[in-house]
C-alpha cells in the first residue's frame, strides 16, 4: 500500500510538473489577442508581414513627421473591408495636430494627394484602409505613408522619444484587431542618420510576428521583411541593433530562416547592442520582389518582464550590408526602426 501510495504521490507531482511547465512556455509569449485575417474559405491567411519600411523624414520645421510602412499580403483583402486605428501614446496625444494620409500608394513610393484625419477619441485616429493602401492580392509588399503634425517643433516635446502605433480591425468582427497586422515606430529629436547605398533592395519592413507584446512577457516576437530587386546573399549580411536603454535588460536573440521556419543562431547580446549575421544563412534564394519574413526572438533575462523595464519608449533597427571591397554598404531600403514600450502605456 506504501509504494502504491507512494507511486500515486510521485505521478501527481510529475503531472503538477509538465502543467507547470507548460504554462511556463505559453507565459513569455503572451502577446495581444486578436483575430486572424482569412480569406472566404477560411483556410488561407490574409497578411504575411506588416512593419515601418524606412528611417522618418522631419520637415525643416520639425512640426512634421512623415513615415511609410509596408503590408505583404498573400491574398486579397478587398473582400474583408477593414479599417486602420492610428495611436500615439498618451504622452504625446496632446502635441498632435492630426495626421495627414497619402491616398493609395499602392506598390510606388510617391505621394498621390493626401487626406487630412482628426482623432476621434484622445490620440486616436480611424480611416478606411483602402483609402491608404491597395489590398487586392498580389506577391508585391504594398506600401503606405502617412505624416504626424505636431502642434510645436519635435525638439519642443517633454520627451526624447515617442511611440506610435497603428493596426488594422475587422467592422464584421467587432472591430477586434487583426494579427499580424500591427505596425509601430517611434519619433525622436536625435533621429540616427545613415549612410546608404542605392543598391539591390526593393522594400522591407520591420514589425511583430504576430502582434505587440504585453506587459507579462518575458521576450519579443520580432519580423524582419525584404524584397530584393537585386542582390547577392554571398555578400549580404544583417545588422540588429537594439537601443542601448535595452541592451542591459536582453540575455539573448534567436534568428530564423525566412522559409524552413527553423532557429539557425543564438547570440548572446554584446555591450555594444549590435548584431550581424550572414544573409545566407536566414534567407533563401532570392526571389525577385517577393518579401520574405526572418523571425527573431529577443529574450530578457532571467526575471524580467516587458512590464519590468523602465518607463519610455526603445527602438531596435533592422538593416541589409553589402560587402563591398572598400568595406559594408547599407543597402537605401532595407533600413527600418521599430519603437515599443510597455504595454498598455502606464508610465
Amino acid at each position: 500500500m506504501k509504494i502504491k501510495s507512494l507511486k500515486r504521490t510521485i505521478s501527481l507531482i510529475a503531472m503538477t510538473m509538465m502543467i507547470t511547465l507548460g504554462v511556463q512556455t505559453k507565459l513569455p509569449l503572451a502577446e495581444e489577442s486578436g483575430v486572424m485575417l482569412t480569406m472566404k474559405n477560411g483556410k488561407k491567411e490574409v497578411i504575411q508581414s506588416a512593419g515601418i519600411a524606412s528611417p522618418s523624414m522631419y520637415s525643416q520645421n520639425k512640426k512634421s513627421i512623415t513615415f511609410t510602412y509596408n503590408y505583404n499580403f498573400i491574398w486579397n483583402t478587398s473582400s474583408n473591408a477593414t479599417d486602420t486605428v492610428f495611436e500615439v501614446e498618451p504622452d504625446l496625444a496632446p502635441y498632435v495636430d492630426h495626421i495627414e494620409v497619402v491616398k493609395n500608394m499602392g506598390h510606388g513610393t510617391t505621394p498621390n494627394g493626401s487626406f487630412v484625419v482628426l482623432e476621434n477619441s484622445p490620440g486616436v485616429y480611424t480611416f478606411k484602409t483602402e483609402d491608404a493602401l491597395q489590398t487586392h492580392a498580389c506577391s508585391y509588399t504594398h506600401t503606405a505613408q502617412m505624416s504626424i503634425i505636431l502642434k510645436c517643433p519635435v525638439d519642443m516635446l517633454p520627451r526624447d522619444k515617442y511611440v506610435y502605433s497603428l493596426k488594422l480591425v475587422d467592422p464584421k468582427q467587432k472591430n477586434q484587431y487583426i494579427l499580424k497586422s500591427r505596425v509601430q515606430g517611434i519619433i525622436e529629436k536625435n533621429p540616427t542618420e545613415y549612410s546608404t547605398l542605392d543598391y539591390g533592395v526593393f522594400k522591407s519592413m520591420l514589425g511583430f510576428q504576430v502582434g505587440r507584446p504585453l506587459e507579462s512577457d518575458s521576450a519579443l516576437r520580432l519580423r524582419y521583411a525584404v524584397s530584393y530587386r537585386k542582390a547577392s546573399l554571398k555578400y549580404t549580411n544583417y545588422e540588429f541593433h537594439f537601443d542601448p536603454c535595452l541592451v542591459e535588460y536582453i540575455d539573448y536573440v534567436e534568428f530564423y530562416h525566412a522559409s524552413k521556419h527553423k532557429l539557425v543562431s543564438r547570440i548572446n547580446m554584446p555591450g555594444s547592442g549590435k548584431i550581424s549575421i550572414p544573409g545566407r544563412s536566414v534567407y533563401p534564394i532570392i526571389s525577385l520582389f517577393n518579401a520574405y519574413p526572418i523571425d527573431f526572438k529577443v529574450y530578457l533575462k532571467a526575471g524580467y518582464t516587458v512590464g519590468d523595464l523602465p518607463c519610455g519608449a526603445y527602438k531596435i533597427t533592422a538593416l541589409s550590408t553589402y560587402s563591398l571591397s572598400k568595406g559594408d554598404a547599407i543597402h537605401k531600403n532595407s533600413v527600418c526602426t521599430l519603437g515599443f514600450n510597455t504595454h498598455p502605456y502606464n508610465c
